[in-house]
């Protein structure tokens, strides 16, 4: 076809076969756009060669599509063999193609296998139901590359002499394994990288694996190698979570280095662990804490669960485990599989009532420990860490003492089996323990996630210790059972450790359902998705609880701040949630408020205030009594009070202990305050002068009297007789003019 032609555009439900026997030049059909959809789809060059078997050449709006829509359908094209095309098979702005066929995993119709020089000059899509494999001599993909694979084994493609795309490529195969192989110069993927998939395996000769960002999701295991002198990854968003197995990080080389870094950026991961190889030294690193191990002179500190193998070295038969009797006596040491179904399966060693006691991690993900019906086991985790897949149990379970990760199941309907966790903290994506005994926690902490909704809270019956805790996480059936244990014995003994408006009840999931089940509700009826049962204490930490004001001064009333109180971003409300009391809140000193959880919380909160002490003013109406003569200690100071003190330097006080008078003072400044009290601050000193009278003989008879308060006034009075002028009354009046002394009985007006 032409080059000239705009558009080859065909379409049927019967078959179309493009087939030639000598063909030369560019393409073998050449048109703006190109589209072919039948039933069955068949494209033959056997004879000659072209550049391109298709070619789109509207360089703004070419398309290439090509889709085969009957069941019984593959889509082969295989260089040297039905084809032969000296450059690209397709070329175009964008190339679709689409395969239907069968299912059928042992049919190899719908699978798409491209093996050629290049598969695509552009972006290149694939949509099958089965298989995807391409093999490119050169670059598979000058574009970007997007592939969607439903069933059969996998995705696979290799390019020898470049890069498998050099644009951006996006891989949806949940549950096929994807392997992407550069052994040129090139990284397998040069743009950003996005795949989902059962298994991720990548691995360039010489380059990177992936030049731009990652965002790899695997239900299993992810393995990624890149070359020496670059990164595996290259950009700097990175997220890789391998669900179900290992996440490995390899680079070849001499030595490790960190020109490049390994990465370009910072890894996010869900996994616990992350293994690591770099020029042949290789290390483990735990996500949790950032800690690494590394393999040279290991000390075996995590294990794969099969095989006794260190997860950091890859040693074999290292002890994990000790196997103790009921008698409490050490049958033997466990190094083989943990669990599983080989010859090294470890549980083809337990009896009935057997403690596994672990001295080592082990990092199992992806494996299933079935112990039988008959046995009831204890795993003492003794401070270490277990991460599964599943553990299937037919009896008695008890986890202790240490972290459990991963899903544990029951099948046993109407059995008096139980789950116990002790000591223990427990991070289920599934948990089905379906006996009537159900599930209880002393001292442990156990979240259920739901995950993309097929995690399950099943449970007949559940207890709790005040220091448990049991989360429920998006699981989209809240707690399920069949409802064999009355509501009472189900779920009665945690009212207490529900959230505040939450309730058990008995009821259907829907309205449509027959059966009902015991649950839990939330403030609007629904049955709770998303749930944290624990003994909520007035003393948690979660709880925030604050006086305003916080500090008084003392009046002789009593004082009740206002209380605000908070408990995990929620404000409670007094008198519903709490209770509040005060103690102590009169006087001056610390007060106590006691703050009393009501219906879901528990326990009380003790908080203080401060009452300080008020306030007095100085004392006033002091009156001084002078000494006689010069040395003389008959001085004295009045109108005082037992509240006050004294002092002739400020700093040493003496407490007055004696009616309303100090006596046998000598001359001088003395102070006078009303003391400190329980209730009250020492007052401000008023100062009191206590002087010397002077000699009568002189004839200049004086008497000085200090007034507190206000200024001392001296009055020297004279008689102008010889008589001494004895005991003086001085009275003024001022506004009349008139000084009146009386003296020995006689009377002078001035």
């Amino acid at each position: 076809m032409g080059k000239r032609t705009s558009l080859v555009d065909l379409k049927t439900a019967g078959k179309i076969t493009l087939d030639a026997d000598d063909v030369t030049g560019d393409a073998f059909i050449s048109a703006g756009s190109v589209k072919l959809e039948a039933d069955l789809l068949d494209i033959y060059l056997s004879g000659g060669a072209v550049k391109y078997l298709i070619e789109a050449t509207d360089e703004q709006n070419g398309e290439i599509s090509l889709k085969k829509t009957g069941s019984l359908n593959s889509f082969n094209l295989v260089n040297g063999n039905n084809i032969n095309v000296t450059e690209a098979f397709f070329k175009a702005t964008d190339t679709f193609l689409s395969s239907n066929g069968n299912s059928n995993s042992n049919s190899s119709s719908g699978r798409i296998v491209l093996v050629g020089e290049t598969i695509a000059e552009g972006n290149l899509e694939l949509e099958t139901v089965k298989d995807v494999t391409i093999r490119a001599k050169k670059t598979a993909v000058k574009g970007n590359l997007a592939v969607n694979a439903e069933n059969g084994y996998g995705v696979e493609i290799t390019s020898e002499g470049g890069a498998v795309s050099t644009g951006s490529t996006e891989i949806t195969a949940s549950s096929l394994v994807v392997m992407l192989q550069a052994n040129g110069d090139a990284a397998i993927i040069e743009g950003n990288a996005k795949i989902n998939a059962n298994i991720i395996s990548m691995q360039s000769a010489n380059n990177a694996a992936i030049a731009g960002d990652a965002d790899l999701q695997a239900r299993n295991y992810i393995t990624l190698l890149g070359a020496e002198g670059h990164s595996v990854i290259g950009g700097s968003n990175i997220l890789m979570n391998a669900a179900g197995g290992e996440l490995s990080i390899s680079r070849t080389g001499s030595a490790a280095t960190d020109t490049p870094p390994l990465l370009g950026g910072t890894l996010q991961t869900q996994n616990d662990i992350v293994k690591y190889s770099d020029g042949g030294e290789n290390w483990v690193q735990i996500m949790a804490t950032g800690e690494t191990y590394d393999a040279d002179n290991c000390e075996h500190p995590i294990l794969a669960g099969y095989s006794g193998r260190c997860m950091v070295c890859g040693e074999y038969d290292i002890e994990y485990a000790e196997l103790i009797g009921t008698d409490g006596t050490t049958k033997r040491m466990l190094n083989g599989d943990f669990g599983g179904t080989g010859a090294r399966n470890d549980f083809r060693y337990l009896e009935d009532g057997d403690t596994i006691k672990f001295v080592k991690d082990i990092y199992g993900n992806g494996r299933t420990a079935a112990i039988g019906d008959s046995k009831a086991v204890t795993l003492d985790l003794n401070g270490h860490t277990l991460i599964l897949d599943t553990i299937s149990s037919g009896n008695n379970l008890t986890i202790a003492n240490g972290n459990y990760k991963g899903k544990i199941t029951n099948s046993g309907v109407g059995l008096t089996k139980e789950l116990i966790f002790k000591n223990a903290k427990a991070a289920l994506n599934d948990l089905q323990w379906m006996t009537n005994n159900g599930v209880k926690l002393e001292g442990s902490e156990v979240t259920v996630s739901g995950n993309d909704g097929s995690g399950q809270c099943w449970l007949e019956k559940l207890t709790m210790d005040e220091d448990s805790k049991l989360v429920l996480k998006n699981v989209s059936q809240g707690i399920s059972n069949y409802a064999n244990v009355a509501l009472e014995e189900s779920l009665g003994t945690i009212r207490g450790f529900l959230p505040k408006d939450f309730s058990i009840a008995n009821r259907k999931r829907n309205p449509a359902d027959v059966d009902y089940r015991n649950t839990i509700v939330d403030a609007d009826g629904q049955i709770a998705q998303n749930v944290e049962l624990r003994y909520r204490k007035m003393t948690d930490a979660d709880l925030s609880a604050t006086l305003n004001p916080t500090t008084y001064t003392y009046d002789g009333t009593a004082k009740e701040p206002e209380v605000l109180v908070v408990y995990d971003g929620q404000t409670l409300t007094k008198d519903t949630d709490y209770t509040v009391a005060y103690s102590d809140n009169k006087n001056a000193g610390n007060a106590e408020v006691t703050i009393t959880g009501i219906g879901v919380y528990h326990e009380a909160a003790h908080l203080q205030f401060t009452i300080g002490k008020a306030g007095q003013a100085a004392p006033t109406g002091l009156k001084a009594v002078n000494i006689s003569k010069t040395g003389a200690s008959d001085g004295a100071i009045e109108n005082l009070t037992t509240a006050m003190e004294y002092s002739t330097d400020e700093i040493h006080w003496t407490k007055v202990t004696d009616g309303t008078k100090i006596n046998q003072l000598t001359a001088g400044d003395y102070f006078v305050r009303y003391a400190e009290t329980g209730n009250y601050l020492a007052s401000a000193s008023t100062k009191v002068t206590v002087a010397v009278k002077e000699d009568p003989s002189t004839g200049n008879g004086s008497n000085t009297v200090a007034l507190t308060g206000t200024t001392q006034k001296t009055a020297t009075i004279k008689t102008g007789d010889e008589t001494p002028v004895g005991r003086i009354l001085l009275l003024m009046f001022s506004a009349a003019g008139l000084l009146v002394v009386a003296a020995a009985g006689r009377k002078k007006y001035c």
